[in-house]
């Protein structure tokens, strides 16, 4: 977290965010990860598919893009003016 912490004064992309706010926004954003892994059987019975198939990680990595797009300040990431894959 404190290298977490450490960013903000380095990337713009934090710009906006308090101090106090950045562990949590760590946090947050491991728990978009290892979360969705974690609660694969829950997943699993909710979406009627494998959550772990390569479709639904590859659904699941875009989602992370779009997620961590938006919450450092980016906007959607969509449209005319959207970053290209990498």
């Amino acid at each position: 977290f404190s290298y977490g912490v450490s960013l903000r004064s380095n990337n713009l992309r934090f710009e906006g965010w308090q101090p106090h706010e950045l562990p949590l926004l760590m946090a947050t954003l491991n728990n978009l990860v290892i979360g969705y892994v974690a609660n694969a059987s829950l997943l699993a019975r909710l979406f009627g598919e494998d959550p772990l198939s390569p479709e639904a990680q590859e659904r699941h990595r875009l989602f992370l893009h779009e997620a961590i797009r938006r919450l450092l300040g980016g906007g959607s990431g969509r449209g005319p003016d959207a970053l290209p894959e990498v």
